[in-house]
């Protein structure tokens, strides 16, 4: 039952010419921008950690009660009890965290729920909840397991769409902020391997180009979406999802059905060129530093498009992630540097004087492409991004740990 919901992706039939009634040129043919598929049917014992991801997710959705899974507040009695009922959904995660993971993606449409993401979101948050526990009674060992898991599951997330890559990132970064503050506490050991997995987790990250890829499928879903109201004349759901903002736009469209049909054409055309430019756009500075994103604005579109509303609510999920993604990454190798190079403190060793013995890929600030600031003097040390502002403030940093310079979560002790 829990897996029908992927049928809300799929379930207009959708053809792949479409006629509309006849006008002064003649009928309109619209193309399908997005053709109908399947759901992905997860199995269980194979070689693709994906299938036991989606599986979990199944089970936790099953297993936990059912007002837990959209709860937005918990108390610690609550917490506790979700995490029991999520254990052996962890497990089954676990299992597939193990595995290579290829992300089977199936676009959805602007108003479909994922049938996954609620249960994911469950999962990441019962293993973070018991990483908080584990943390808090110095039991550093069993921590570092669950922040590897919470770490690999959420970058294995940004493999799919931006809602799943939004989710994955705020997963990683929930599981960093637990067990920071408590590095210290931790022994040398201890922090190689927590830094030794959250490397790995790190390397097995998909690229956020594939994350853009996936996202393109699901905005031209939202122009199919658009053009099949069109062409039945029914604009109740997009006037119910979207509000007064749109009543412009559908009033565009309403008249649109009087007019030539290479006019018609063109609208959905135009609309469909709007996405694929977005995500070209996106593909294109997935991997660069934001100091030469902000050399390229983004696509340059006329301001009186007559679809823009419509982009506005359906093309906009994508670009936010560039930031998200870039404060991830950025606490996560300064999170493994700090793992590193306190390990060698513990041992007995001065810090390193620079970051010269480490990977560049390691040190290299997701922000301006260029080695992460450090600063050390004997066994102490700092380790800092410059963050958005692009400026070096010598790690000097707010209560939020991200502003003037970007750092890892310390503890106000």
């Amino acid at each position: 039952m829990l897996r029908s919901a992927r049928h809300g992706r799929w379930a207009l039939a959708i053809l792949s010419l479409v006629a509309v009634g006849c006008h002064q040129d003649g009928p309109a043919f619209l193309p399908t921008w997005s053709a109908a598929q399947p759901m992905y049917s997860p199995h269980a014992g194979s070689g693709n950690g994906y299938d036991d991801m989606v599986l979990a997710s199944d089970q936790v959705q099953h297993e936990v009660s059912a007002d837990y899974l959209d709860r937005v507040y918990f108390t610690p009695g609550k917490k506790d009890e979700a995490v029991k009922q999520a254990s052996s959904s962890i497990a089954t995660l676990n299992r597939g965290l193990s595995k290579p993971i290829e992300f089977n993606f199936v676009p959805a449409g602007p108003f479909d729920p994922s049938p996954d993401d609620r249960g994911w979101r469950m999962i990441g948050r019962a293993v973070v909840w018991r990483l908080d526990d584990e943390s808090q009674a110095d039991n550093f060992d069993a921590a570092a397991r669950d922040a590897i898991t919470a770490t690999r599951f959420g970058f294995a997330l940004t493999g799919g769409d931006a809602m799943d890559a939004s989710l994955g990132f705020a997963t990683v970064d929930d599981a960093r902020k637990s067990i920071a503050p408590r590095l210290r506490n931790m022994g040398a050991s201890q922090l190689n391997n927590l830094a030794d997995g959250l490397q790995r987790a790190l390397d097995a990250r998909p690229p956020l180009k594939q994350t853009f890829e996936h996202e393109k499928e699901n905005m031209l879903r939202s122009v199919q979406l658009v053009q099949d109201a069109f062409l039945k004349g029914e604009f109740y759901d997009l006037k119910h999802r979207l509000g007064a903002d749109v009543r412009e736009s559908i009033t565009y469209l309403q008249d649109l059905r009087d007019k030539s049909s290479t006019k018609q054409a063109a609208y959905f055309q135009g609309f469909a060129s709007e996405a694929s430019e977005e995500a070209r756009w996106l593909e294109a500075t997935s991997d660069l530093p934001l100091e030469d994103r902000q050399r390229d604005p983004g696509p340059q579109l006329v301001k009186d498009r007559p679809w823009k509303t419509f982009a506005k609510y359906f093309f906009s999920a994508g670009a936010p992630l560039l930031s998200m993604r870039d404060a991830t990454l950025a606490r996560t190798r300064l999170m493994i540097l700090e793992c590193r190079i306190l390990a060698k403190v513990k041992s007995g060793q001065a810090a390193p004087k620079d970051l010269s013995g480490f990977d560049k890929d390691l040190t290299t600030d997701p922000y301006t492409g260029r080695q992460l600031g450090y600063k050390a003097s004997g066994p102490d040390f700092t380790l800092y991004s410059v963050g958005e502002d692009l400026k070096d403030d010598l790690g000097s940093t707010d209560q939020s740990f991200s502003s003037p310079d970007l750092t890892i979560e310390r503890s106000s002790d």
